[in-house]
């Protein structure tokens, strides 16, 4: 280790050689946890007839935007594949790709289609809109295979479709659009029933029936479990128009079609919960409010309630139907006056701009959630789509395998509908801006609270309680582990184990988990000086230590619904510390170079991010200042590094410490760069690169920590928080995304880290298209 951190060397380059043209990955983005914009503090749940961010606690939300329609479920009146004979929904499209070129070409096909279909640039295309949530239609097929066998990559692609929207500050909505044995027989669902939509509606009626259905609550659990806790997934869209063309003419009476239906609805919820208590759980009904019941009669709560809204006999808005017949609706929703938010998950006014101004304005007047039908669509459909495109459409029965493989190549192609596009992004909300949720330093500490002091009883083996008077051993600590997310988790030093919120129980604290999930997750609020209350992520609730439980004194439950007083309130000091007499700050704060009881943190330092040059083959960091701060002038400024042991705190990086891990370099004029990469119009910005750091797995894997610094015209140094990287972790972020600039920084980063560590790493091809200027 001594070795490593004396090869460190630091270049202080001019911006021409440094950052031109080289994307900075932020201190953010490393972690695959921490890349999303959309943070926890945005998970919504419904909140009487609204939604609210910080779940259900927070500042109310709209969601306004699109349907990803056509793209996992295709629809061929709406994508660029033709109806033929044999071809006139998705199962027949599989059905005859496997028929005419096997298995795997056809999934290959498939597969093409789909990656081409929807790309990163239409996450940008959506935010430019101002676009906040966008419905994402899937159907059963796109997780398991004829069999049902599930695939083994079977998230995947709604996986990344989540990530990439979430890192732009858009919710996305789970749509079950096709279930097993088809709900309402028509195209959309992958069935299409023809004349006889019902008899082919297999999922309600005939001897597959209730098969179907266990199928679809198994394939509900699986989505849920997965995404249990993922604050960018607004919520469980449980089926899509049930009944659809024959509701009003299937024979059935209403009081039969709505008892399947609901207990249906009912199942689900149930299934659901049972695995994810937390993401909203959205109904449809098809078509009026008459068609949900009241939420209170099953029990159902954090449930949304869906409606879609079509009229084509006005198709023009000649004599104002289209609005009209919106408003009719609205004025079931209120009549009906459900306790639950309320969503126009389907719509269109077709043609009439002016139509579509009225009737977004109408919706927001309303106070209604909505997403309109859709986002791309064949130029033929004009305002079906906000964007349009002409391109070549297949015929799966006649096209050869190169050709349909080319046509769908290229399939996403299209261009905005201005004429729609420039009403839609008058009427939408923007994209969730969440600012960085504050979170704390880690270390190792003990907690006070009132004249108590928090210990693991039992060695770890009770729940956590404030039942003891001085602070007096390892029982008593606990480690901060800084999530990335905003959250912390602690780690008891009386059993190794993290600290659990056990929800199933009496949400007491117990040190018992060997590793890191939703209930071993909290939120710091920041109270004063060192003071915080601490919200459980798995049920939003406060911490408290419970001095009124008689039998269990001072048990620290997560019970409150908000910080209460001084039982909702702790104090954290350093488990350097023995005296049980609160310190004025923070235990992380330092006022001077020479004052290392701690160092001071201010949001005018910051590391920006991590590049990797493969021309100086060396890790480089960008980090900022600003050139004042507290109304003293920045006179040095420069980075701290160090390697990532146990015998290095957050608490040794400042500037004169002596431990051989640690080194402050300062920063010269050859490393400021004109680049702005801070959100700072008046930061400076300079650059480190880290090289001859040798080129070994241990030297690639070795935890690094940096901090950045500046000294101030009174002597006083100011530090910004700290960043954990290793090179490989960065290189991994930047190869598998194709941040390199050049194709041969990226051939760089597989040669010379990648295959080096993991000489099985799976190569990828250079993408030319993200460097290109949009």
């Amino acid at each position: 280790m001594k070795r490593l951190i004396k090869k460190i060397t630091v270049y202080m380059l001019i911006a021409a050689m440094s950052i031109t043209g080289i994307t900075v990955y932020k201190t953010s983005d490393v972690s695959a946890t921490t890349t999303n914009k959309i943070k926890y503090k945005d998970f919504l749940k419904a909140n009487g007839k609204v939604l609210k961010n910080n779940y259900g606690q927070g500042d109310t939300v709209y969601l306004r935007g699109t349907n990803a329609g056509g793209y996992m479920l295709q629809e061929f009146w709406l994508t660029p594949t033709d109806y033929t004979a044999n071809v006139t929904d998705q199962t027949d499209l599989i059905n005859t790709l496997t028929n005419r070129f096997g298995s795997d070409a056809a999934k290959t096909l498939i597969n093409t289609y789909e990656s081409n279909y929807w790309k990163e640039s239409d996450f940008d295309t959506c935010a430019s809109l101002g676009i906040n949530c966008i419905r994402l239609p899937i159907w059963y097929r796109n997780f398991v295979d004829e069999n049902n066998n599930w695939y083994s990559n079977a998230f995947d692609r709604v996986d990344w479709f989540v990530e990439q929207a979430g890192k732009r500050g858009i919710y996305v909505i789970i749509d079950m659009h096709g279930a097993y044995g088809s709900q309402n027989g028509s195209d959309h669902s992958g069935v299409d029933g023809g004349n006889d939509k019902k008899g082919a509606s297999e999922f309600f009626f005939g001897s597959n029936a209730a098969s179907n259905q266990e199928k679809y609550y198994q394939m509900w659990e699986k989505i849920a479990e997965h995404y249990n806790s993922n604050p960018v997934v607004a919520g469980y869209d449980l089926l899509n128009e049930p009944y659809n063309e024959y509701r009003y003419n299937s024979g059935y009476s209403d009081d039969q079609l709505h008892s399947w239906l609901w207990n249906i609805y009912d199942n689900a919820y149930k299934r659901i919960r049972a695995k994810d208590p937390t993401h909203v759980i959205i109904m449809e009904a098809t078509w009026e409010p008459t068609d949900l019941p009241n939420p209170d009669t099953y029990g159902w709560e954090n449930v949304m309630y869906e409606y879609h809204n079509y009229l084509y006999d006005d198709y023009e808005n000649a004599n104002g139907q289209q609005i009209a017949n919106m408003q009719k609706r609205i004025n079931n929703i209120n009549s009906a006056n459900y306790n639950v938010p309320s969503y126009m998950g389907e719509f269109s006014y077709f043609n009439s701009p002016s139509t579509w101004e009225q009737g977004l304005k109408l919706l927001n007047d309303s106070g209604l959630n909505w997403t309109n039908w859709t986002y791309k669509c064949v130029s033929t459909y004009g305002n079906w789509g906000l964007v349009n495109q002409s391109v070549s459409s297949v015929n799966a029965e006649s096209d050869s395998y190169d050709t349909i493989l080319a046509k769908w190549s290229n399939v996403g192609s299209g261009y905005l509908n201005t004429s729609l596009t420039n009403v839609f992004k008058k009427y939408t909300p923007g994209v969730i801006s969440s600012s960085e949720p504050e979170c704390m330093n880690e270390g190792s500490y003990y907690l006070g609270c009132t004249d108590n002091i928090v210990t693991a009883v039992n060695s770890g083996n009770s729940p956590l309680s404030a039942n003891k008077s001085s602070y007096s051993s390892t029982d008593d600590v606990l480690e901060v582990i800084n999530n990335g997310n905003g959250t912390i988790s602690l780690k008891s030093k009386a059993n190794g184990k993290y600290v659990c919120a056990v929800i199933d129980e009496n949400n007491q604290l117990l040190a018992r988990s060997n590793n890191i999930s939703l209930w071993e997750q909290f939120e710091p609020v920041h109270v004063t000086g060192n003071q915080y209350a601490l919200r459980s992520i798995a049920n939003g609730k406060y911490v408290k230590a419970d001095f009124d439980d008689s039998s269990d004194k001072g048990q620290l439950k997560a019970v409150s619904d908000n910080i209460g007083g001084a039982w909702e309130c702790f104090n954290f000091y350093s488990a350097g510390e023995v005296t049980t007499d609160a310190p004025t700050a923070a235990p992380t704060e330092k006022a001077t170079e020479n004052d290392t009881s701690g160092i001071t943190i201010s949001d005018d330092v910051k590391v920006e991010g991590f590049q990797i040059s493969n021309i100086l083959e060396g890790l480089r960091t960008v980090s900022s200042v600003e050139p004042s701060i507290n109304g003293k002038n920045v006179v040095e400024f420069g980075n701290i590094y160090a390697v990532d042991v146990d015998s290095v705190s957050d608490d040794d990086m400042y500037v004169g410490v002596e431990n051989k891990f640690v080194a402050a370099v300062n920063s010269t004029s050859n490393g400021i760069t004109d680049r702005q990469f801070s959100k700072s119009d008046t930061a400076t910005n300079y650059v480190m690169t880290m090289t001859d750091n040798g080129k070994t797995v241990p030297a690639l894997t070795q935890s690094y920590k940096i901090r950045a610094y500046a000294k101030l015209s009174d002597g006083t140094y100011l530090y910004s928080k700290v960043a954990k990287f290793s090179i490989f972790n960065v290189a991994k972020t930047l190869y598998d995304n194709s941040k390199m600039n050049t194709n041969a920084g990226h051939e760089y980063l597989y040669d010379n880290i990648l295959k080096v560590v993991d000489s099985n790493y799976k190569k990828v091809d250079y993408d030319w298209s993200v460097i290109v200027v949009k």
